[in-house]
């Protein structure tokens, strides 16, 4: 099956939209107990998460879970970026212009 340009560009649209439902409440929840757990033992009215909590499993998996995202949002974005240059480009020696470079 071949996928337009415009078909992969609508895609991505909707998955970004997708991630932006679940990426706030992960940034969110990551520093916070998980359901469940022990919860956090306040120290002069500043929280101090208990060792169970800091440890949990799911946390751990969900605060990685995060970093990966933001490395994989990263990684594409610099190389969206690269290729909107050279499609701008490529679209400037298209109109005529010299050179190619639109930016």
């Amino acid at each position: 099956m071949t996928t337009t340009i415009q078909e992969s560009y609508a895609a991505l649209i909707h998955t970004l939209r997708d991630l932006e439902k679940v990426l706030g409440p992960a940034v969110a929840a990551q520093y916070s107990p998980p359901p469940g757990g022990t919860g956090e033992v306040a120290r002069n009215g500043i929280p101090n998460p208990t060792l169970d909590t800091v440890i949990d499993p799911r946390r751990l998996g969900l605060s990685e879970a995060v970093r990966a995202t933001s490395s994989t949002l990263a990684r594409i974005t610099g190389e969206l970026t690269e290729q909107r240059i050279i499609l701008a480009a490529a679209l400037t020696r298209w109109e005529g212009h010299e050179g190619g470079n639109s930016e």
